[in-house]
């Protein structure tokens, strides 16, 4: 599981021949988790309360790290 980044309650992480859409999960420090799209960085699964994951949630949302995100997704899906 290819930690991306590592943030202060949370990181984002990738998984290999993981399915579509292309999305990041972040794992808070408390195992609480949520599945992000990258295009839009809409939540589609996980706790209502994004609290946690704000500082990750607005890192993605930078169109370097987000076309980042896009080009491991298709590397580790291949």
């Amino acid at each position: 599981m290819p930690r991306i980044r590592p943030f202060a309650a949370c990181q984002i992480n990738l998984y290999p021949k993981d399915h579509l859409p292309p999305h990041f999960h972040v794992v808070a420090s408390d195992g609480r988790e949520w599945l992000v799209r990258i295009e839009d960085g809409e939540i589609l699964e996980g706790p209502r309360d994004v609290r946690a994951i704000r500082e990750a949630l607005e890192w993605a949302a930078v169109p370097e790290n987000r076309e980042l995100l896009m080009r491991r997704f298709l590397e580790l899906r291949s």
